[in-house]
């Protein structure tokens, strides 16, 4: 392979990693939308917006900013230190940010599924007592119909005997 081809190759990488980026970038910010514009336990939403989207948007700035025009410029050794000294740190900032809300996130959800059961016992307690009292009513107007039956029959049958 000549250098020309590896260069071209190189480059056809690079542009497929910063589409790539671009694309995480994008998937970042809707998904920081959602979740800002929904209706989440508190202490989750002012982690997400003071710690997860300030240290998420820092390590695309340090991408963006100052990695990708060392690399553009074919300076790899700013590039590796760049890597080394800035992004890296900025992820693994980022990644700690990921893992406390990942913990906050599997308690609030077993809260909420905790909740969504008991809302459920209720409902079905509730739906319990109604098909009851439905079936009570029921038979107290079976009863009441076969009484008003019963009574003239009786009568008729009393007015036979006598």
């Amino acid at each position: 392979m000549s250098d020309k081809e590896m260069i071209e190759g190189s480059y056809a990488m690079a542009k497929k990693i910063y589409a790539s980026i671009a694309q995480h970038k994008k998937a970042f910010q809707q998904q920081y939308d959602l979740w800002h514009s929904g209706d989440i336990d508190p202490k989750i939403k002012t982690i997400l917006n003071q710690e997860l989207y300030p240290t998420g948007k820092a390590v695309f700035e340090v991408f963006e900013s100052k990695l990708k025009p060392a690399l553009d410029a074919k300076n790899t050794a700013e590039a590796e230190n760049i890597c080394l000294h800035q992004l890296t740190p900025a992820y693994q900032k980022h990644r700690a940010v990921v893992d406390k809300l990942a913990v906050l996130l599997d308690d609030y959800s077993k809260k909420v599924a905790y909740e969504g059961r008991s809302v459920v016992d209720t409902g079905r307690v509730f739906f319990t007592a109604m098909f009851i009292c439905g079936l009570a009513f029921i038979t107290v107007i079976s009863l009441a119909i076969a009484l008003g039956i019963i009574k003239p029959l009786r009568e008729c049958i009393g007015f036979a005997k006598d």
